[in-house]
């Protein structure tokens, strides 16, 4: 008589294991040094996700040695490894208060939105999204803005013993979160223009390059993140027409549209990349 094997209803987590991130938290939770990369453990501890152990010789780097990580993509498709919307995680403007289980209370993608009525927790109801026209955008700061996520392995030059973890960045950005968008913009264009129907992101290399921006009238400077293929796509997809087959027979888990859209590891990645107004009153 065979052993059972496997559980019903058990849901197997995500495998990311180390989180990219634009600077760190100090004590009093407010972003630091953030002209240059960290790589920090996927949850938070007492508030912070402190750096990843597992990375100690490049969070220890000066600056200048981490503007710039090299990844790949390990996923089949754009949707399994890369989401953006809009989010607001509160809004004092729309009178929503933070949500009992920490899910946002209103997203939207500019024309649908999701909002939260503020009774029960799952009083959700869907609404034409005002997009620039909506007031939680219109108010500075702005309690609507884009929340981007990026899944991806780090890629390390030969002879670098650090590990090759599934990576996940986050941007609230919205000249970051443009440029990913433009990044898979951009390969889709080039498959199509070489006639390709049926192909896969599997693979792809990418480097992602930090940089400071400024906005002269508010006299304010501010990262951005710019994301670029690390070969020729045209010589990329070349060379999977030879092992499409192979790639294709690989199963595929959309780690996005799974347990990474939990409202706490969501929340998690807002209160990361938030500056230090409050999301959780």
């Amino acid at each position: 008589m065979s052993r059972p094997r496997g559980i019903k209803g058990l849901e197997g987590r995500e495998p990311v294991g180390v989180v990219l991130s634009l600077g760190i938290k100090d004590a009093r939770g407010v972003p630091v040094e953030k002209d240059r990369f960290h790589l920090v453990v996927p949850h938070e501890a007492d508030g912070r996700r402190p750096h990843h152990a597992a990375f100690a010789p490049f969070n220890a780097a000066p600056p200048e040695k981490r503007q710039m990580i090299r990844g790949n993509l390990v996923h089949a498709t754009e949707a399994e490894c890369f989401d953006y919307r809009l989010r607001a995680q509160v809004s004092k403007t729309l009178g929503l208060r933070a949500h009992p289980n920490r899910r946002p209370v209103c997203e939207g993608d500019g024309v649908r939105a999701i909002r939260w009525t503020g009774d029960d927790p799952d009083d959700f109801t869907e609404i034409d999204c005002p997009n620039k026209d909506c007031p939680a955008r219109l108010v500075e700061p702005a309690e609507c803005k884009p929340f981007a996520r990026l899944l991806f392995r780090l890629r390390w030059p030969d002879g670098n013993p650090l590990p090759s973890m599934v990576c996940k960045f986050t941007t609230g950005g919205w000249n970051t979160a443009a440029n990913l968008k433009g990044f898979f913009d951009q390969v889709r264009r080039t498959a199509q223009q070489i006639g390709l129907t049926d192909y896969t992101l599997f693979g792809l290399p990418f480097t992602l390059t930090l940089h400071q921006q400024t906005r002269p009238a508010a006299r304010t400077r501010f990262p951005v993140v710019a994301i670029s293929p690390d070969m020729d796509l045209i010589e990329f997809f070349a060379r999977q027409q030879e092992r499409i087959a192979q790639l294709q027979a690989a199963p595929a888990v959309n780690l996005i549209e799974g347990p990474e859209t939990d409202p706490a590891i969501e929340y998690e990645d807002v209160r990361q990349i938030s500056g230090p107004t409050r999301i959780d009153q």
